[in-house]
């Protein structure tokens, strides 16, 4: 049985109508929904990024990086979001358009940001954890 199916046999109908499936090559894709729920990021592991308005799965922006990417992690809300590539860390805005490059975040592995204290945390291949406070910079 197909993954998809066995999980909306099981599920109410609000669950089912938010389920949905998406083909491409540029996968496989992380995801991060914002706090609210409203906005979606998918990035493929090759490059393809992509921002949706998640209940209307309307798409707000769509670019390629093309690099790598290892995690992704919006910010305060949907206005921006950092993304670990290949060689350091990057932070867009919700238009696509590349805000800063933190060449000190070298091969960013995981992210995480966190909400009360905004800070972006970045974890390396290296074994090394450095962190952002997005507020003063």
């Amino acid at each position: 049985m197909e993954p998809l199916l066995a999980l909306k046999n099981t599920q109410d109908v609000y669950f089912i109508n938010q389920v949905f499936s998406l083909e491409n090559d540029f996968g496989p894709y992380l995801n991060r929904l914002t706090p609210d729920g409203n906005h979606l990021l998918l990035c493929g592991q090759r490059g393809h990024v992509s921002l949706i308005q998640y209940p209307k799965k309307q798409l707000v922006t769509e670019f390629h990086v093309n690099e790598r990417i290892h995690d992704v992690a919006f910010l305060q809300n949907k206005t921006m979001f950092a993304i670990a590539q290949k060689n350091a860390l990057y932070i867009y805005d919700d238009k696509g358009m590349e805000i800063h490059k933190l060449r000190t975040h070298l091969e960013p592995f995981q992210l995480e940001y966190l909400h009360y204290h905004y800070l972006l945390v970045s974890m390396s291949r290296l074994g090394q954890m450095k962190y952002l406070d997005v507020s003063t910079g």
